[in-house]
């Protein structure tokens, strides 16, 4: 009967959610930022430069196993955009980054090139998910709204983000279009299109 428990305990964890599920696939889990904040005139979007691919996008971070995306998120924010959050309490971290909705967007196959260069999850590593080849990636979004300017300050890690700009919509999506590869320019753009 213990072996049978088990058996289904690990069933559960690993089959139990659609991420999990992808993750099986070959996926590694991303959510992508997009984070906005209303300008006079209209809204402004942040666009940040990575700086593995010298490219311009929106934040993005990989999501851990057993992690929840609002972590995630946070962790994007306080790791790669250098934004405060420690020693912000839930309430507090709410009121300066309204979280709208988190929501699937896509799934993109790697060049094969890029198959297996990491594992699906940074925590993958001693788990049943370090013996799966990379070979996607899934993208969630999370639509985020700020009040104030005065509610972020950025400052990049100078390794995954290295500049960053707050941008009117039509001039984010010229930098990103002109900047990425196809894919990935028009999963960037599907992120905010139509939300601003």
């Amino acid at each position: 009967m213990g072996i049978l428990t088990d058996c289904w305990q690990l069933a559960a964890r690993y089959l139990g959610t659609r991420v999990n599920r992808l993750r099986l696939t070959g996926c590694r889990i991303q959510v992508i930022l997009s984070v906005k904040i209303k300008s006079e005139t209209n809204f402004k979007l942040l666009v940040v430069k990575s700086g593995f691919s010298n490219t311009w996008g929106l934040p993005q971070e990989g999501v851990n196993i057993g992690e929840d995306f609002v972590d995630a998120v946070k962790r994007c924010l306080s790791v790669e955009c250098g934004v405060e959050i420690n020693g912000k309490n839930n309430t507090q971290f709410e009121r300066a980054f309204n979280i709208r909705k988190i929501s699937y967007v896509s799934t993109l196959e790697l060049p094969k090139d890029r198959h297996d260069e990491r594992n699906i999850s940074d925590e993958a590593a001693g788990t049943f998910y370090e013996s799966i080849t990379l070979t996607k990636k899934a993208y969630w979004v999370a639509d985020i709204y700020i009040s104030s300017i005065n509610d972020i300050e950025i400052k990049p890690d100078n390794n995954e983000v290295i500049d960053y700009r707050w941008m009117e919509l039509d001039d984010a999506i010229k930098l990103i279009s002109k900047n990425n590869r196809k894919e990935k320019a028009d999963l960037f753009i599907n992120c905010f299109n139509g939300k601003l």
